[in-house]
């Protein structure tokens, strides 16, 4: 059940079990949850492991993946995208100011104190060193560079090489923008309809399994008024059909990754929140070629002239480049202030210590006493990194999406292990965008975005701050 403020148990399915042992995790850690609304509940652990059951409390109705993708209200709405604040101010001229001493922050003289006083903990009255204070000192020991031996071992994971677009690869069936009316029927022959408005002419394609339609423009608005021209392609809408082939042997209900993996970095990427989809872009020229993506697989793909808010006016992103989008997380950027149904409505709220924990479907958000965030992760493989990668990609995807990791934390000798590879964030010294990398498979393990390093990454609920 998901209405608001039920009860509901734990379910099995694999994508749900994630979710299930984060929530489990931190009810132990912290004995409190929140529902949707106001109400808290304090919940006795060894209860309900006793009475064998384990509950959770669902704030809001699940988010459907269906969506009117590419109708004429959906292109002309505009959809959520990532912001992100911009840079500090910089700090006013103070030469002629007598220096005063920095005072120390909280870090830095937890640092002090564990080092001089190890035997001590610092977050407790008595007792050995603290978890919280090995997880703050993990955090202060600064990433070592990415060594000569992690280099090769990540050049032999580099197996993908994507080939630039060029104008042809942004077609459907074939037809691209700028083709005649006859370059159309030559390639899918006579339309079933055709429909016409004032500047635009529609040949309607379709059956039971099959919906393409291509928009020609008739007429041309000049200073001088409307100029006739010959008919040309101006958009072209794929909504069902398995068979029809889009660019690079693409087709519909084709996995994101292969889409990824066949073109490289997306020119932007988008998401629906309310609905949960996402809108991969592809541009050469001023035409987009748009993948329209839920439940993990492509869904429609349209092919238009490049147009606000597909458009980004920023050149494309090379895969070792680094942009301020590359670093927010579902819509959210680290030490920015939180609002809780921002993009979404979550699910549960949960606490630990003075961070407080919002699960969504997709995603969780470590918040501070403050109220900032200070961390993301994915939860499924229906939520995407700004370039599209999520969990259960391989590494050479992450590879071919991102370069090559500024830094390799390779911890353990367990073969059944993980490794994590950060990519540093040259706006925000200290963020990292973490991919989790398992050593037996090279597959994405988990994706987050967090200040500092992670702590204890062979524990799976540790990663997030548990």
């Amino acid at each position: 059940m998901h209405g608001r403020g039920q009860a509901f148990f734990f379910v099995t399915a694999p994508a749900a079990n994630r979710v299930n042992h984060v929530i489990f995790q931190l009810l132990y850690n912290s004995r409190t949850v929140h529902t949707g609304g106001s109400m808290k509940y304090h919940i006795s652990i060894m209860t309900a492991l006793t009475a064998g059951i384990v509950f959770a409390f669902a704030g809001s109705s699940a988010v459907t993946a269906e969506s009117p993708l590419f109708t004429p209200a959906a292109i002309e709405e505009n959809v959520s995208t990532a912001t992100t604040t911009d840079a500090a101010e910089q700090p006013k001229d103070t030469t002629d100011t007598p220096a005063k001493p920095a005072k120390e922050d909280a870090y830095a003289r937890l640092e002090r104190e564990c080092r001089e006083h190890p035997d001590t903990d610092k977050t407790a009255p008595t007792g050995p060193l603290g978890e919280k204070s090995k997880e703050i000192l993990s955090i202060l020991t600064p990433l070592t560079p990415v060594t000569a031996a992690q280099r090769q071992l990540l050049a032999q994971q580099d197996t993908l090489h994507v080939i630039p677009l060029i104008a042809a690869d942004l077609n459907i069936q074939g037809i691209e923008r700028g083709f005649s009316q006859a370059q159309v029927e030559e390639r899918l022959g006579t339309p079933v309809r055709i429909t016409k408005t004032d500047h635009f002419m529609t040949l309607h394609y379709g059956n039971d399994k099959e919906s393409l339609r291509c928009v020609l423009r008739t007429e041309q608005e000049t200073a001088d008024g409307r100029l006739a021209y010959t008919p040309q392609v101006d958009a072209v809408f794929l909504a069902k059909g398995d068979t029809v082939s889009i660019g690079r042997n693409i087709f519909l209900h084709n996995p994101v990754e292969l889409v990824l993996r066949r073109y490289g970095v997306p020119h932007n990427v988008l998401r629906d929140a309310a609905a949960n989809v996402y809108y991969l872009v592809y541009e050469a020229g001023r035409t987009d070629l748009i993948f329209a993506v839920a439940e993990r697989k492509v869904q429609r793909v349209a092919l238009m002239e490049a147009r606000y808010p597909y458009h980004r006016e920023q050149a494309l992103t090379g895969r070792q480049a680094r942009e301020k989008r590359d670093f927010t997380l579902m819509g959210f950027g680290l030490d920015e202030p939180f609002i809780a149904n921002r993009y979404n409505m979550w699910n549960n709220q949960l606490k630990r210590g003075t961070d407080t924990f919002w699960l969504y479907n997709n995603y969780g958000v470590a918040v501070d006493g403050k109220n900032k965030v200070k961390r993301v992760f994915l939860l499924t493989n229906s939520g995407y990194t700004d370039r599209g990668a999520t969990l259960g990609y391989h590494v050479s995807t992450v590879l071919g999406l991102y370069g090559y990791p500024d830094h390799v934390d390779h911890t353990g000798t367990d073969p059944k292990g993980v490794d994590v590879y950060y990519y540093s964030s040259p706006y925000q010294p200290g963020v990292y965008l973490a991919f989790v990398i398992k050593r037996d498979t090279q597959y994405v393990d988990d994706v987050i975005l967090t200040e500092g390093p992670l702590h204890d990454v062979q524990n799976p609920t540790a990663r997030y701050g548990l």
